[in-house]
């Protein structure tokens, strides 16, 4: 899940002039108002700069709720927030793209993925619209995430690709390595019977390597073990055992820098598994016991 970015001061300052037509408490008046209209049962006609007060206000709720990972929270007030972004999308479409984002999100970490795409799918679209391309490799990006969740490589390979495509355009190497890493990831699970049997580990192993070439670039350490790692496994998955020990050794390395300890643990398993497919028993044997000695807090293992 990435991080959503704003567009730019344009609407903010369309925003301040709508606001500017009522009083400062314009927010409060609305919803004081349609509180009177639900009692009353009369239907009561707010201003322009009310209607919008009370949809930035939603907004806010949202926004506060996302950053305190409340899904709960977020989770209750979903209708009201998609009818805010409904009626904000004609003259603030940055705001109605967050809080579909911030609701895909929410859904998307409490393993909701089916409703997480609806959500993000809105927000790509808002993003297409406005011609917002950071925005729009977000939501790629995001749809990514939830159909590999799903077990629908394809679509998630299709997704990171837009992704890859606009961060090589907008020039942002972190978010050409994780997009490379994803559809490593990826290529790493998909199956195409019509082609063969076998996931499609070359194709995994040019996308890991462009994602830890950046990583390395940038000094990315905790990118650099999970690279490792999963070039380690492709190599493995082809036979390459002894290429694959050398990935797993450095990947070992960087995740005893960053304090890791279930990184180390699962490079010392890959280490023994590596050994063990040489036929060196003693190895394997060292390593698995250096991953039992690291799940007991020793880390002792060299």
């Amino acid at each position: 899940m990435k991080q959503l970015k704003m567009a730019g001061d344009t609407e903010h300052q369309f925003c301040a002039r709508q606001l500017s037509l009522g009083n400062a408490s314009d927010s409060d008046a609305a919803s004081e108002r349609a509180t009177a209209s639900a009692d009353s049962g009369q239907p009561v006609r707010l201003l322009p700069a009310q209607q919008t007060a009370l949809q930035l206000g939603v907004y806010g709720k949202v926004t506060s709720l996302h950053a305190a990972q409340d899904w709960k929270g977020l989770q209750a007030i979903e209708p009201e927030a998609c009818a805010a972004a409904v009626n904000l999308h004609p003259v603030l479409p940055t705001y109605a793209m967050e809080i579909y984002g911030d609701l895909g999100d929410c859904y998307e970490l409490q393993g909701q993925y089916e409703k997480a795409v609806v959500l993000h799918e809105k927000s790509k679209a808002i993003c297409a619209e406005m011609g917002d391309k950071a925005g729009l490799g977000v939501a790629c990006s995001n749809l990514g995430n939830c159909y590999e969740r799903l077990g629908q490589y394809e679509k998630a390979i299709a997704s990171h690709e837009q992704d890859l495509a606009l961060a090589e355009e907008l020039g942002d190497r972190v978010g050409i390595g994780a997009a490379s890493g994803c559809l490593g990831f990826c290529y790493m699970k998909l199956v195409l019977p019509e082609k063969s049997q076998e996931p499609q580990y070359e194709k995994a192993i040019a996308f890991h390597d462009k994602d830890l070439e950046i990583a390395k670039e940038i000094d990315d350490k905790v990118g650099m073990a999970r690279a490792g790692c999963n070039l380690g496994v492709c190599y493995f998955s082809l036979g390459l055992h002894e290429r694959a020990i050398d990935f797993h050794q450095e990947s070992r390395a960087m995740y005893e820098e960053v304090k890791d300890p279930a990184g180390v643990v699962r490079a010392c398993v890959n280490l023994g598994d590596c050994y063990q497919a040489l036929g060196n028993d003693e190895k394997a044997a060292h390593w698995r016991a250096c991953s039992t000695n690291e799940q007991a807090g020793d880390g002792k293992q060299k």
